[in-house]
C-alpha cells in the first residue's frame, strides 16, 4: 500500500524451510521446520528514475510452523532415536531487512520486484531443558509480481 511516493507498507504472506544439521556428543541431528510467514514491510523506494526503484525494506516478521521433522541419530551405532516435536515452538517472531528494486510500469500500478532479505528470530525457539539456544536467521532472495494499493 502506498502511503506516500517514497513509502510503502508491504504486508507479504511466504512459505520457508529453515534447518540446522548439528551433532552433540555421539548424536547427530537433523531439523527441518516449514513455516507460514507473516512480515509487514515498511519499504522506502527512492525515486531516482521514471521505471527503476532502488528500495530498502524493513519490519517485523511473524511465523507460524505447520510441521516439521526432527531426527536425531547415535553416530556410532546408526540407531535413530526418539524425538520430541514439542521441544520446538510452534511460532516465531523476528524482524526482516533488506534492499532490492522494482521495475515500475509508466502507466499502471503493476511491477516486478527483487531484493535480497535477512531475517532474524527475537525468541529462543527450543522449548525443551537442554540449556541450547536455537534462534532462526537466514539470507533470502524475493522476486514477484506487485500492484499498488493507494496513489502512484
Amino acid at each position: 500500500m502506498q502511503v506516500s511516493p517514497v513509502f510503502n507498507l508491504q504486508p507479504e504472506i511466504l512459505f520457508s524451510q529453515k534447518g540446522a544439521n548439528y551433532t552433540m556428543g555421539s548424536t547427530r541431528t537433523k531439523l527441518v521446520i516449514n513455516y507460514f510467514e507473516v512480515p509487514v514491510l515498511v519499504k522506502v523506494r527512492l525515486p531516482i528514475g521514471d521505471v527503476v526503484f532502488p528500495h530498502v525494506l524493513l519490519g517485523p516478521n511473524f511465523s507460524f510452523r505447520p510441521n516439521m521433522d526432527y531426527t536425531g541419530t547415535e553416530t556410532s551405532t546408526g540407531v535413530v532415536l526418539s524425538t520430541n516435536k514439542t521441544d520446538i515452538r510452534k511460532s516465531d517472531y523476528g524482524a526482516l531487512v533488506g534492499a532490492g528494486f522494482d521495475i515500475q510500469s509508466r502507466s499502471s500500478g503493476i511491477f516486478f520486484t527483487i531484493d535480497g532479505r535477512y531475517g532474524f528470530g527475537f525468541n529462543d525457539i527450543n522449548t525443551s531443558d537442554n540449556d541450547i539456544e536455537i534462534k532462526n536467521e537466514g539470507w533470502s532472495i524475493a522476486a514477484g509480481l506487485g500492484f499498488q494499493i493507494g496513489g502512484r
